[in-house]
């Protein structure tokens, strides 16, 4: 199986919600300080970006839709040698190509990224002659 982002990213995303929730509430989650210091940096960023992620999903709910998301970190997971741009270029280039019929897949990913960044041949060239 291919490693993947996508389970801690959504168990990320789970206990980031349940937070928010909690001190929306008004309760006092205990911390340690290297944590009080990582909330203090990036929390607002990180409710922005929750906002708009509830923001979006809900304005597909509210018109019966729903949409699956993938990231450059999904394309990473099947393709670790490609660079961020090459990744967001493979999701681009999905996107694209996608249809409905087929789907969007772990196997799409692959052949995308296959088409767009070809795997380099690691095997070891012939040192003896002979027919390959």
């Amino acid at each position: 199986m291919t490693q993947t982002y996508e389970k801690p990213a959504r168990q990320a995303m789970r206990l980031l919600i349940a937070l928010l929730d909690e001190i929306k509430h008004g309760s006092e989650p205990v911390f340690n300080a290297e944590q009080r210091r990582f909330l203090d940096r990036n929390l607002a960023d990180l409710r922005n970006a929750m906002d708009d992620f509830g923001d979006a999903r809900e304005a597909l709910h509210d018109r019966r839709e729903v949409a699956v998301v993938w990231c450059i970190e999904d394309v990473q997971g099947v393709r670790p040698d490609l660079t961020d741009e090459q990744a967001w270029d493979v999701l681009q280039e999905c996107e694209r190509r996608h249809d409905c019929e087929y789907g969007f897949t772990w196997t799409y990913i692959e052949c995308i990224a296959a088409d767009l960044y070809p795997v380099p041949d690691r095997r070891k060239p012939r040192t003896s002659g002979g027919r390959p």
